[in-house]
């Protein structure tokens, strides 16, 4: 009779475990590995302190390096991709969300300086090719996987869930890259 009763134990489990989404086995996985990725570019971090990033922002803009976006409460970095021969520059502006006064997400926005709406090139369709790249560039490990997101349409993200940090990117518009990079340790 236990016997039974733990075989059904273990298979109520499995199955539980089996109806996750890719997603959620991923989480829980890179979670349970233990691995701590903090780091972020720039010298941004997780974990820094809300006064110890705006001092590296301040660095970063005294050093010519970023500035102040036209977006409200962005800051604005120009970058080049990572791909050969590719003459367009990209413009990262990013923005901090803090959890009582330790950074824990930053939201990023990417676009071409040569975007105009009847340049092909320069659409976010083409940028989000560009912008994985640049991230799997930045930021080895896993792969990004396809996920869909719901806000108030159905949208189609890209994941990649490295230990604690996770990075979601979409097309918002025709011409902005959505990034979010998350610390899972301090997502509810």
């Amino acid at each position: 009779m236990k016997s039974k009763f733990n075989l059904v134990i273990i298979l109520c489990f499995f199955s539980i475990i089996g109806c996750k989404s890719e997603y959620e086995k991923t989480v829980y996985s890179e979670i349970r590995s233990g691995k701590i990725n903090n780091k972020l570019f720039l010298g941004l971090e997780f974990g820094q302190s809300n006064e110890e990033y705006f001092e590296q922002c301040f660095k970063l803009n005294a050093d010519k390096k970023i500035n102040q976006a036209n977006r409200g409460g962005y800051a604005e970095y120009i970058m080049h991709t990572t791909l050969k021969n590719d003459p367009n520059k990209i413009i990262m502006s990013f923005k901090p969300f803090f959890n009582n006064k330790i950074l824990t997400s930053i939201d990023l926005r990417f676009r071409h300086t040569t975007w105009a709406p009847w340049n092909r090139e320069t659409q976010s369709e083409v940028l989000i090719k560009k912008i994985k790249d640049t991230l799997m560039n930045w930021y080895s490990g896993n792969k990004f996987f396809k996920l869909n997101i719901s806000d108030n349409k159905n949208t189609n993200a890209l994941i990649k869930i490295d230990g604690n940090r996770q990075i979601l990117m979409y097309k918002l518009g025709a011409q902005d890259v959505k990034v979010l990079i998350e610390n899972l340790n301090f997502k509810k």
